[in-house]
């Protein structure tokens, strides 16, 4: 199993590591668990407790010595619920703070793995979107490896509407994908890095989908307007 799925909704790495030993080896001693990891055992003692305490392992004792078990997988569904519950707790919690759904502000800048799914959840919720980029190495699908389905699933859905130009390498992946949508895809010569404009009714988007992400998201309707000319130019030249 890869270790990275369970690190990606909160464990850390050796906490993954030692919980997916003990489904391979259930009833291992802590001693155990740490030859088998290379791990200093006070480290791995330290590791299980933690577990014990979220509820994902449980010991017992086998001939007066102290083993432990994997407890039901469902707590992993069981714990993600609880969590969600309180997340909506503080949201409401915040909200009543502010008074307001979101802030006014003229520029957002966002960094790391949020950013690119905060730069596909604009997209989805857009009534249309025009994009220019999707080239280079396609380092969003990489960084956003599992989840990435679901927000192509979503765009299906939604049906939205937009228009992509990429690069001419990229154009065949961008079909495929956006196939059941109302997306079309177009390419141009010089699309091709890791780099993308998108452009909404009343923001844009600047994307830079490299190892470290980020987007920079303009509300401006003027400026979104202005652009949405050039890129219905380049769109003319565009090749399908």
């Amino acid at each position: 199993m890869d270790i990275q799925k369970l690190i990606e909704i909160g464990f850390s790495e050796n906490q993954a590591k030692v919980y997916v030993m003990l489904f391979k080896k259930p009833g291992m001693s802590a001693g155990k668990i740490s030859k088998e990891l290379s791990l200093d055992r006070s480290f791995v003692y330290n590791i299980l407790e933690s577990l014990i305490k979220k509820g994902f392992v449980y010991s017992s004792l086998v001939k007066n010595k102290k083993v432990f078990y994997p407890e039901n997988p469902n707590k992993i569904i069981e714990d993600i619920k609880e969590k969600e519950t309180k997340a909506k707790e503080i949201v409401s919690e915040l909200l009543k703070i502010n008074k307001e759904d979101k802030l006014p502000t003229n520029i957002e800048i966002y960094e790391g793995k949020h950013a690119l799914k905060k730069y596909l959840r604009e997209i989805i919720i857009a009534e249309k979107f025009l994009t220019l980029g999707g080239g280079g190495k396609l380092n969003l699908l990489n960084i956003l490896k599992y989840e990435h389905p679901h927000y192509f699933k979503e765009l299906t859905n939604k049906k939205a509407s937009g228009k992509v130009i990429c690069s001419e390498t990229n154009k065949g992946f961008w079909k495929n994908n956006l196939k059941n949508t109302n997306v079309q895809v177009k390419s141009l010569e010089g699309a091709g890095k890791e780099n993308s404009i998108t452009i909404l009714k009343d923001k844009i988007i600047f994307s830079s989908e490299t190892e470290n992400p980020n987007i920079v998201i303009l509300n401006n309707p003027d400026h979104s307007y202005s652009l949405r000319h050039y890129f219905n130019y380049l769109w003319k030249i565009a090749k399908k």
